[in-house]
């Protein structure tokens, strides 16, 4: 009956320590998704941060294999003002960022919206010459899933365009029509010049601290 009763109470605390095991290893799951050479397929990325004005997420697609991880957006926004590193040769910085922006050769921004301003800097450390269309590569993304590319300014290029030699480097603005009251981060289409998907803060100009 002792034999037994050991027996039983051995069992259980088994029990116990495999279920402990499995709640400390959700727990401590890495929020930076990582490629597996075995996956083929991706899922939508989301992020989500909390301001004492606003909350909500960006859904931010994956369209491709997450074999190649600069289809990989980073899972935490680099802030305004930090010098990102990013794979195959470049640096970026997003500058600074003006709210409720009027920039010569815009009309008013249309009712419940404001123009933002994005000044970026983009330097190419890689060995080869790239081009560049920052236009088409970077596009403002708010917390209800809104996606709102750059607009022209007439008269103002963006300063961002063109070939980037080996070691060369520019700093521009590009100009976002966006909703009032919004969450926003800008997105760099990464792979358009051979580097990462990226996502940077915008407003909030940094990720809220995290418990």
């Amino acid at each position: 009956m002792v034999i037994a009763a050991t027996r039983r109470r051995a069992g259980q605390m088994l029990a116990v320590g495999l279920g402990t095991a499995v709640v400390v290893a959700g727990c401590g799951s890495s929020s930076h998704p990582k490629a597996s050479p075995s996956s083929t397929t991706s899922t939508t990325y989301t992020t989500s941060t909390t301001s004492p004005s606003t909350s909500g997420s960006t859904s931010i697609p994956r369209t491709a294999s997450t074999e190649d991880p600069n289809q990989l957006y980073n899972p935490i926004p680099f802030n305004v003002g930090d010098v990102v590193g990013l794979p195959n040769g470049w640096s970026m910085q997003v500058r600074k960022v003006k709210l409720s922006y009027a920039p010569a050769g815009l009309a008013a921004a249309p009712d419940g919206q404001q123009y933002v301003g994005v000044e970026i800097k983009m330097v190419n450390v890689g060995p080869e010459a790239v081009s560049v269309n920052a236009t088409k590569i970077f596009t403002i993304a708010d917390d209800r899933n809104g996606q709102h590319p750059a607009v022209a300014v007439a008269g103002h290029p963006n300063g961002l365009d063109g070939s980037y030699a080996p070691g060369t480097g520019r700093t521009g603005e590009l100009v976002f029509a966006v909703p009032f009251g919004r969450q926003l981060r800008m997105l760099l289409d990464g792979p358009a010049i051979g580097t990462q998907r990226t996502v940077f803060q915008i407003d909030p100009p940094k990720v809220p601290p995290r418990d």
